[in-house]
């Protein structure tokens, strides 16, 4: 009896042990394929309106997109469809819009594509108007380049040039490249 006892009991054993390899060793079947998968978004949002505050509860950042997308593999950026993105300051704000664009997560710079514009408002409706291929911000620093084809108007500037990078601190210009353009002196 006892010898049955240890050989019931080490069928058992071998039966869980295959059983377990088995169970292990079966292909896990996916609906989507994984090369599929990797052009999908992790999440994505449409019909962006958000506010960004500082301590105090006064809005620095307004952030309105068609559509927002974060993909796995591109951790840390997301992808933006139509955004409008305006800083506001003490005494002036800044809107930047495109077709299309990115903010980096960890630092909040912004880089946007196809028809960038940048329009720094005055007061009075007075504006200063950027236009370039790409648009580049770095929050941190709070520069805003306008790259390729890049042009700035206003009602005494109109000019041109490879690269026009506007130091929002400073409140200066610097102009680099191939530039051409006029400035008329209001009285």
């Amino acid at each position: 009896m006892k010898k049955w006892s240890l050989v019931s009991i080490a069928l058992v054993v071998s039966l869980l042990a295959s059983t377990t390899f088995w169970v292990g060793t079966k292909p896990k079947v996916s609906l989507v394929e994984t090369s599929t998968l990797a052009f999908t978004p992790d999440f994505f949002l449409q019909g962006v309106n958000a506010r960004r505050f500082n301590e105090a509860g006064n809005i620095i950042e307004k952030v309105v997109a068609q559509e927002i997308k974060h993909y796995d593999l591109e951790a840390g950026i997301l992808f933006l469809t139509f955004p409008k993105i305006t800083k506001y300051q003490i005494d002036t704000n800044w809107t930047i819009s495109a077709n299309s664009g990115n903010i980096l997560i960890d630092s909040n710079d912004i880089t946007l594509s196809e028809m960038a514009n940048a329009v720094k408002g005055l007061g009075s409706n007075e504006q200063i108007i950027l236009t370039a291929d790409t648009i580049k911000y770095i929050d941190k620093k709070q520069i805003l380049t306008s790259v390729g084809n890049a042009s700035l108007h206003s009602a005494q500037e109109h000019i041109q040039a490879d690269e026009i990078t506007a130091f929002f601190k400073s409140n200066t210009l610097d102009i680099k490249g191939s530039v051409r353009g006029s400035h008329e002196t209001l009285n």
